[in-house]
């Protein structure tokens, strides 16, 4: 008799037992996406009016930086979280921080090469 109260008495606090809420983060969102720029939002259809020749070099440093990306974003996804001691975590994820860091400064190098391309008219009407 006494194992069948037990038991009934562990099903019940089994199912009486409510998960905790989820966590909602109380900080505001972003208003807007963030969005970095890069050579190929130059040639988006209603962007600058750049003359033939400026269209082919923002077309060569956008073909750079999408190889320079896909090999970045493949050795980032590459990565995976090591499990085991504090020094081997860390490791891994200063791999990923390094490699975050390339790719922004690749991206930023980019973007700062085609806007060269324009003339100063040009650059002011993307800096708005």
């Amino acid at each position: 008799m006494s194992l069948v109260l037990a038991v009934g008495v562990v099903a019940y606090s089994l199912a009486a037992a409510k998960p905790a809420p989820p966590r909602v983060s109380q900080l505001p969102g972003p208003t807007s996406p963030l969005h970095k720029p890069e050579p190929a939002d130059l040639l988006r259809p209603g962007g600058q009016a750049l003359r033939p020749a400026q269209k082919h070099a923002v077309q060569d440093i956008d073909r750079r930086w999408q190889a320079d990306k896909a090999a970045l974003t493949e050795a980032m996804a590459r990565i995976q979280p090591r499990q085991g001691r504090v020094d081997q975590v860390q490791a891994t994820l200063q791999d990923y921080s390094e490699l975050s860091r390339r790719y922004d400064a690749t991206r930023s190098k980019a973007w700062e090469s085609a806007l060269a391309v324009l003339d100063p008219a040009q650059r002011a009407q993307v800096a708005r």
